[in-house]
């Protein structure tokens, strides 16, 4: 099989605020016919949260790929077993089984060629002692697929070794053997992290668009709320990877519309928060004011069923900052009530730089937000 020379993939978490800030004295707010003055936004009480959901979710992974080198393959059983019954979710709503699998996947977090292959000699034999477990076989797919982006490397294409190379296929292929076996394991335990975990194992590999399709299909079919199902397939519909400039945000508006999926006005959002995760999410949105009231209306949709997840809102500040709708920045940072999750804002100078932005007075920053659509439209 051969693999595509891509550009680098290093999943970096970008959660720095570019504000502009105005020197010099502000206007006060006055009241308008429009509406009621703008009460400024209090920061005298601010609290730093240091356990974030993404610790949280952290947390989960390093658990997980702690009892599979200590060997302890019941508890893992158990743990996935009770995922997968109960639908347990996170804070935000994503499926702990999701975090459960990824965990042998990042290998950025492994980064190791000799600690991986020593985790994926425990994973088989997990799958030995317990062959006619899907959860072991899972979990290799996903372990081959970070092991093989270890061989790779964390550079561009063209500084790939042609060793290099030839060590990711051949981790590749272990990768889809393991997701061959599964397969024939699905039809009796009907695990929804299947067709999710096969989409992630095809990114890269050259796989023909309509077997990607299939797949899809298939899981949009068999595990519809599934969340991590569409937060893959736009990412496969980057330019970098098999898609077309906008390609994956229109295709995400679209899903975004079928009633026939489960909480499908959340999935705008789900898979935007996801490419945020991965540090795209800005330099690939196109900005497009139709766009983004269809993504803020699918964030509130999140935030009405998932109303303590402190990180959608964070998230949906910080977004809403950077794209200069200062109203919706503005509802977000009351949400917030003085929160400042650090794993989205990194710091409190950030987070302050952006509330002191948002208090300034309305036409300051509706000019701003003017202009930076103009510059979108000449962009686009």
């Amino acid at each position: 099989m051969r693999l595509n020379k891509i550009a680098n993939l290093v999943l970096v978490i970008s959660v720095s605020v570019v504000i502009v800030l105005v020197l010099g004295c502000k206007k006060q707010p006055t009241s308008s016919a429009a509406g009621p003055a703008f009460v400024p936004i209090d920061t005298s009480n601010l609290q730093l949260v240091t356990d974030t959901e993404e610790k949280e979710r952290n947390t989960l992974e390093v658990e997980v790929r702690a009892l599979a080198r200590d060997g302890d393959f019941q508890k893992l059983e158990s743990m996935a077993d009770e995922f997968r019954s109960s639908k347990s979710r996170f804070k935000n709503g994503a499926w702990k089984l999701h975090s459960f699998y990824s965990a042998f996947a990042h290998y950025q977090v492994i980064n190791d060629d000799a600690a991986y292959a020593d985790l994926i000699n425990q994973l088989e034999r997990w799958a030995s002692q317990q062959p006619d477990s899907i959860t072991p076989c899972l979990a290799l797919v996903e372990a081959y697929h970070g092991y093989a982006w270890i061989a790779r490397g964390a550079g561009t294409a063209d500084t790939v070794t042609e060793k290099g190379e030839q060590l990711m296929e051949l981790r590749v292929e272990k990768s889809f053997e393991w997701l061959r076996k599964a397969g024939k394991l699905q039809a009796r335990q009907k695990d929804p992290a299947f067709y999710a975990t096969a989409l992630h194992a095809f990114l890269g590999a050259n796989v023909d668009r309509k077997a990607y399709e299939q797949v899809f299909n298939e899981g949009v079919t068999n595990a519809p709320d599934y969340s991590a199902l569409y937060e893959y397939k736009a990412y496969y519909l980057f330019p970098r990877w098999y898609g077309q400039p906008g390609e994956w945000e229109t295709y995400a508006r679209k899903i975004s519309e079928r009633d026939d999926i489960p909480d499908h006005a959340e999935i705008y959002a789900r898979i935007a928060l996801f490419l945020h995760g991965l540090g795209y999410f800005y330099q690939e949105f196109s900005g497009d004011d139709q766009s983004w009231e269809e993504l803020k209306s699918s964030f509130h949709a999140i935030e009405q069923d998932y109303p303590d997840s402190l990180e959608i809102k964070s998230i949906c500040c910080l977004m809403a900052c950077k794209l200069y709708d200062y109203k919706e920045a503005r509802a977000q940072a009351k949400m917030l009530d003085g929160q400042v999750d650090l794993s989205v804002w990194t710091s409190q100078t950030n987070f302050l730089s952006a509330i002191t932005w948002l208090n300034q007075d309305d036409s300051t920053l509706e000019s701003q937000r003017q202009q930076y659509q103009a510059k979108q439209h000449q962009t686009n």
